[in-house]
């Protein structure tokens, strides 16, 4: 059917899509939890705002910019973002796309990520256990993924 070949068309473009989002990370020096972040808001809002590839690039490189405002104190301006994307888009379009994210998002722009979860583990493990040691361990573990993602 026409609709299961759309979504195979679809999941061909985020591994894309993550790739480039993690590049633009790495170039910029930027928090790996954005990448995270933007691709909960891609998987969010990708299946009531996208019809075509464009509209999947549009809204992917929206939704890094989205979670770069939300997770990076330093300023990366939104006419750099739309140069980095380097696909003839407007910053007006980014702006109309990170409304209809906003509104599809429903304003929840933490969503749970694989930080969060290791996070909230380790302190459930670290309630349970008694042992000096176990906890020692724990927090080197904490304090080196902190320290990775701060980097």
């Amino acid at each position: 059917s026409t609709s299961s070949h759309t979504q195979q068309a679809k999941d061909s473009w985020k591994p894309i899509m993550i790739s480039w989002m993690y590049n633009v990370v790495d170039i910029f020096q930027l928090n790996p939890i954005v990448v995270a972040t933007a691709t909960y808001y891609l998987d969010q809002a990708a299946p009531r705002l996208i019809l075509s590839p464009s509209d999947y690039q549009l809204l992917g490189l929206t939704t890094l910019g989205l979670a770069i405002k939300v997770h990076e104190t330093k300023l990366f301006p939104l006419e750099e973002l739309v140069q980095i994307g380097n696909s003839g888009f407007t910053c007006d379009q980014v702006i109309q796309m990170e409304h209809l994210l906003l509104c599809v998002l429903n304003w929840h722009l933490h969503p749970p990520t694989p930080e969060c979860f290791v996070h909230a583990y380790a302190e459930l493990l670290l309630w349970e256990c008694d042992s000096t040691s176990t906890n020692v361990v724990l927090v080197d573990v904490l304090s080196h993924s902190h320290r990775n993602s701060s980097a």
